[in-house]
């Protein structure tokens, strides 16, 4: 069989939906046989000198477009309806509005008389007064129970609170035009075109970086991160060059979490599972490059930071630094802010000055000279 037959970018952004939640133990049960059947094509050995980053790419097209039959064909769809209110279904309100609609086509059927004394037209108003009723109780009923989640939230786990609090947010509709570089896109055509332009030139090094620099200093800073970067690569090679086994990635899998929006080849965490601000929307640098990678991408880097963790520890180095709260299990804003505002209290309770500084880079992991990062992190012996 061509894998290859339907490339990933045969899939459309409004194709249908698979419902992964309401499919039952035999359809993925299904899905796993039919992934097996399909995954069943050789590759090359790992030691081959034949591989390269074309071939890489082939085999992650055809892992792509296997995962997208397989589940097509086992697991359950639907179209997404945003008409629809969430709490329509669980209070029986097609049944009152159904009622509704039966009455007023039967009014309209008898010549629309408006007339209280007229009985179609009577049992039209009661049914339709009984749906509005019973909507604005379930809406009520809804609300309540949002409002206790998130007031339930709050008390227990901040990490929850705000969970609860993002998925009740109105969404927003999405950007019709961006801008960037003096150039505007308005259809979706350009706007892919113009991403495209954005992030090729994010992440394409530049070619007068140096210019920014004293030369002799610029070349002085090279040279000893390149002589670090020999010395370092032995003790390292231990941890990395072996092939990632089974183990670990299915240790990184079971990290991996449902109901995540999906990379640009529509692979989403479920496939392999089972087998906001009010920034300018038109603005490229509004956006984190994260959301654009695939899950196959996000599994490696969660494999890669997984023999990092492995590898600290072994060295007996403490990962990340105990001041550290962004992207630490059961840490956040909430710890840090506390943390300053006890010292703010400190230092105003001995009458001393306090001086706080803070420091945010747009993009800086993606822009900074990362030679010159390097080389302040060790000469303040920062391992790296």
């Amino acid at each position: 069989m061509n894998l290859l037959c339907n490339t990933s970018n045969k899939f459309h952004l409004y194709r249908k939906v698979l419902l992964w939640s309401r499919c039952d133990e035999w359809e993925k049960k299904y899905y796993q046989t039919e992934l097996d059947k399909l995954l069943n094509f050789e590759v090359l050995p790992l030691n081959s000198c034949e591989i390269n980053e074309n071939y890489i790419e082939h085999i992650n097209s055809n892992i792509v477009n296997v995962v997208h039959i397989a589940a097509n064909s086992c697991i359950p769809t639907g179209k997404f309806r945003h008409y629809l209110k969430p709490y329509w279904k669980s209070n029986s309100l097609d049944y009152y509005h159904n009622e509704q609609r039966q009455a007023r086509k039967t009014w309209l059927s008898m010549g629309q008389t408006r007339n209280n004394d007229n009985i179609f037209y009577k049992q039209y108003k009661d049914k339709k007064r009984e749906f509005r009723k019973h909507k604005r109780n379930a809406e009520r009923l809804w609300e309540s129970e949002k409002f206790a989640d998130v007031q339930k939230a709050a008390e227990m786990d901040i990490g929850q609170f705000y969970r609860v609090v993002r998925k009740h947010r109105q969404q927003k509709s999405p950007a019709t035009c961006l801008n960037y570089d003096g150039n505007t896109a308005t259809n979706n055509g350009d706007i892919c075109k113009l991403w495209s332009t954005y992030f090729s030139d994010l992440y394409t090094p530049n070619e007068h970086e140096n210019d920014n620099f004293d030369q002799s200093f610029y070349m002085d800073v090279t040279e000893k991160i390149r002589e670090y970067s020999s010395q370092i690569r032995k003790p390292f090679n231990a941890f990395f060059d072996v092939p990632y086994t089974e183990d670990e990635i299915y240790e990184q899998i079971k990290t991996l979490k449902c109901g995540k929006a999906p990379g640009p080849d529509y692979v989403c965490n479920e496939h392999i599972i089972y087998g906001g601000n009010n920034k300018d929307k038109s603005n490229p640098n509004s956006y984190r490059a994260i959301v654009l990678t695939s899950v196959f991408g996000k599994l490696h880097d969660k494999t890669v930071l997984h023999r990092i963790n492995k590898m600290l520890t072994a060295l007996d180095k403490t990962f990340p630094d105990p001041l550290q709260f962004g992207f630490v299990p059961e840490h956040g804003a909430i710890p840090a802010l506390y943390t300053l505002k006890e010292c703010i209290n400190v230092f105003m309770k001995s009458k001393s000055k306090l001086y706080v500084g803070f420091l945010d880079n747009e993009k800086a992991f993606d822009k900074i000279w990362h030679d010159g990062l390097f080389l302040k992190l060790k000469e303040n012996r920062c391992n790296w």
